[in-house]
């Protein structure tokens, strides 16, 4: 029997019949999502909006400059402001509206980049449906109306995929531009450093490998590694400089050791898995899930699956790091704020790499066969259009209670009733003298007449 990747429709559709199952699968879930963020952002600003835009733009230009690059806690929100600045500097004003639609753009362009990796592959087109339903889920629902928390989580995943699809590339050009792409990744969340680690790291390992074996055409490719090696190395410190120099890291978590650290394991096991796990929204099933991923990479790995998209691999690997900063940083807080939504787009991309990677081990091994693969594909599907439901079903009331609090708090300090504003109530004088503030710049104009709640 062929394998699946000998039978045309193992290969990138190249008829209309598919085409337009794929358009319509990538489309429905998009325009769903369009809808779902027109409907419910608005322009108010949420928690972080405050200090991260707000207090920022309240500065002088010159004063901003230097202000943009000082952390918010542990954050890195430099891509953030200055997409504000951007945007004030465009209108006039700052829109949080605008600044979530945008947020949430990147995810279509993650997708793009998912299908890109798929397809160059060959891998059937059929298994790639899911795929959109998965990734424009609502278990991420804070993210869908939240300014600060899609352009850095969004956009920290885009970049890094970006980044990562193209520093294997043969062309300098397109190299020199995964390591800025890292850079930037740097400059929307702190976990974006990792990429360079990851990048060298890969690096390092090719021109060993090439240096072992014989040949001129070899030996260039070792040459050319640790060149890039050293290119990596000198945008990182200059990422870093940008970030840190002169400017005091504020880390508001205590310190913790590493005796602490140890008696403390099952607390921060449970975090990282739930973590991992978060897409399913309940505690212990995102524990399972979470100890589900561990399972599945290590059958990767087995299968030699890992290595077969060095992009995903590295993305994933990506994304470990990525929770394992934010488990040290968060697990006192509890293993519940692991399954907070605005975490949950971490999770997700690892649910879509390791079903890739999986795809890949099913088409080289033929574990399907040919005549078996529109069952397991419709099978693949329902699911992930369970899933789908599921976080719809979750997301859209979260959705309508936060524009309920948004748009009934802001009128209520409006009208000067108090204490309306959607933040900590324990902040709430600090961050009132920051709005405040900012509507007499003229930075920033709440809806005079918010829009009534759905």
């Amino acid at each position: 029997m062929n394998s699946i990747n000998s039978r045309p429709s193992a290969l990138p559709c190249r008829d209309l019949r598919c085409f337009s199952l794929l358009a319509a699968g990538a489309l429905i879930p998009s325009l769903v999502l369009l809808v779902v963020v027109n409907q419910f952002a608005v322009d108010i600003p949420i928690w972080d909006d405050y200090d991260i835009f707000l207090k920022y733009l309240n500065n002088t230009g010159g004063a901003r400059w230097a202000v943009a690059f000082i952390p918010h806690n542990e954050h890195r929100v430099v891509f953030e402001r200055f997409c504000a600045e951007l945007q004030y500097q465009a209108t006039g004003q700052i829109n949080f509206r605008q600044l979530a639609i945008f947020g949430n753009l990147a995810l279509f362009v993650i997708l793009l980049n998912h299908a890109y990796l798929y397809f160059r592959k060959e891998l059937p087109w059929l298994l790639f449906l899911p795929i959109p339903l998965l990734l424009l889920n609502f278990v991420q629902w804070h993210n869908t109306v939240w300014a600060t928390g899609s352009l850095q989580h969004n956009y920290v995943l885009c970049f890094a995929l970006l980044s990562l699809t193209l520093s294997g590339s043969k062309r300098s050009s397109l190299y020199l531009l995964s390591l800025l792409l890292a850079a930037l990744a740097a400059l929307t969340s702190g976990s974006g450093f990792f990429l360079f680690f990851i990048i060298i790291g890969a690096l390092i390992l090719d021109g060993r490998s090439a240096a072992t074996e014989s040949g001129v055409r070899n030996l260039r490719i070792a040459q050319t590694s640790w060149k890039r090696v050293i290119l990596a190395i000198c945008v990182m410190a200059c990422t870093l400089t940008v970030c840190f120099v002169n400017f005091e890291i504020k880390d508001t978590r205590a310190s913790v050791g590493f005796v602490q650290l140890m008696s403390e394991s099952s607390a921060i096991i449970s975090y990282f898995f739930a973590f991992l796990g978060s897409y399913l929204q309940v505690f212990r099933a995102s524990l399972i899930g979470g100890a589900g991923t561990v399972v599945v990479v290590v059958y990767l790995a087995f299968q030699g699956g890992l290595f077969r998209n060095p992009p995903l691999c590295r993305f994933l690997l990506f994304i470990v790091f990525s929770a394992l900063a934010v488990t040290y940083h968060r697990y006192q807080l509890g293993a519940d704020q692991a399954m907070s939504s605005r975490y949950t787009v971490y999770s997700t991309q690892v649910l879509i790499v390791l079903y890739i990677l999986l795809v890949g081990v099913i088409a080289k091994g033929n574990i399907i066969q040919s005549r078996h693969l529109k069952a397991a594909a419709g099978f693949m599907f329902i699911l992930a259009l369970g899933f789908y439901a599921y976080s719809i079903s979750i997301g859209v009331p979260k959705l309508m209670e936060i524009h309920g609090k948004l748009v009934n708090g802001m009128a209520v300090w409006q009208s000067g009733g108090g204490t309306g504003l959607y933040h900590d109530p324990t902040q709430y004088t600090r961050i009132e003298g920051i709005l405040r503030e900012s509507i007499r710049l003229g930075r920033y104009s709440p809806p005079d007449r918010p829009p009534a709640s759905p």
